[in-house]
């Protein structure tokens, strides 16, 4: 059975939805699905978690990956410090677990104000240095451009059909500079709404970084069209 993998921030994730824009495109796909949506996910668990799936044999070309980017500036780190039980909760932050568990230790997960929800107070003031005098915009968006083309060189590599989305709401757009040729034509650009059509789909009148239910569904529905249009993955 075909798989789909979808990997992004909160934006992707079941942020106070019960279905995913990429669990319902499954449906209809009628692929098995693979979350990797993550809230306060970063490019580079994207990265990492995709490239461990190729790696361990988990993602082929048989398969379809969806990769929504998100803010340049994100980052994880792995920190030994234990968790209480409610760090791996489905509500440790305003909407999602934030946490990765690992055999030795936790990736937790950096955005901007990330100190403020840590569970432990020695992540909380590293997090809070780490914003103070570590970050740099234009070195972000540097490594995102080295990172993002080797990246692609990857998945290239090994034949993975793959959907780069821009969208306004994801907080990290690409455009044409980004793209290898191989993928350009696979890019879905979110259609352009505004005022009250867009709004509909806002998980609240003042979040428009999020999706409502009826938004996941919509946007299923487009990427649905989208990977018609482009017979993407469709062996000729």
């Amino acid at each position: 059975m075909k798989k789909l993998f979808v990997a992004g921030c909160s934006l992707s994730d079941y942020t106070k939805v019960e279905h995913t824009y990429g669990k319902l495109l499954a449906s209809r796909l009628d692929y098995q699905y693979i979350h990797e949506g993550a809230g306060c996910g970063s490019n580079c668990r994207i990265w990492r978690t995709i490239t461990n799936h190729i790696l361990d044999g988990n993602l082929t070309s048989n398969d379809l990956l969806i990769v929504q980017y998100t803010e340049f500036t994100r980052n994880e780190f792995w920190s030994i410090l234990e968790q209480p039980p409610a760090a791996y909760g489905p509500h440790t932050i305003d909407h999602l677990q934030c946490i990765d568990k690992t055999k030795d230790g936790n990736i937790i997960r950096y955005k901007l104000g990330a100190q403020i929800w840590q569970f432990n107070k020695e992540e909380s003031e590293f997090f809070e240095r780490y914003e103070r005098y570590f970050i740099s915009i234009n070195f972000a968006m540097e490594q995102f451009r080295t990172q993002n083309y080797m990246f692609q060189q990857m998945l290239a590599r090994n034949n993975i059909p793959t959907i780069f989305t821009n969208s306004f709401r994801q907080g990290g757009p690409i455009d044409s500079d980004d793209m290898l040729p191989e993928f350009s034509p696979y890019v879905f650009r979110e259609p352009v709404l505004a005022g009250e059509e867009i709004d509909q789909y806002n998980l609240a009148p003042n979040d428009f970084a999020h999706m409502n239910q009826l938004g996941h569904s919509v946007f299923a529905d487009w990427l649905f069209e989208h990977i018609h249009n482009t017979s993407i993955g469709v062996s000729t």
